[in-house]
């Protein structure tokens, strides 16, 4: 993710980590998602662009790390305006991507 009017980047992989259900709250994201579920029972990492043919196989998952993701990046003003996220998958799967 790169925010385009300041530069900054960040690169990291793609895992949201949640906790049991009924609570469900985000541990960790990125590369802390692993290690933030380390003694917690039921917690789980999951990565919503791991679908073999889709760009995003988990939409409620891929929205809260985008967001996440974006308040690192953003730009600190007070007058910040709203993201406009691009998506730009790299490579191509067989079979192409579904519709």
């Amino acid at each position: 993710m790169k925010n385009l009017k300041s530069g900054e980047c960040i690169s990291e992989v793609p895992e949201l980590a949640i906790s049991a259900p009924p609570d469900q709250k985000i541990l960790g994201v990125g590369a802390a998602a692993r290690s933030s579920i380390v003694g917690k029972t039921g917690a789980v990492v999951l990565n919503p662009f791991a679908h073999p043919r889709s760009l995003v196989s988990d939409f409620t998952v891929a929205q809260q790390l985008i967001k996440a993701f974006v308040k690192r990046v953003k730009s600190s003003s007070a007058m910040a305006m709203s993201p406009i996220i691009i998506f730009h998958p790299l490579g191509n799967p067989d079979g192409g991507f579904t519709r």
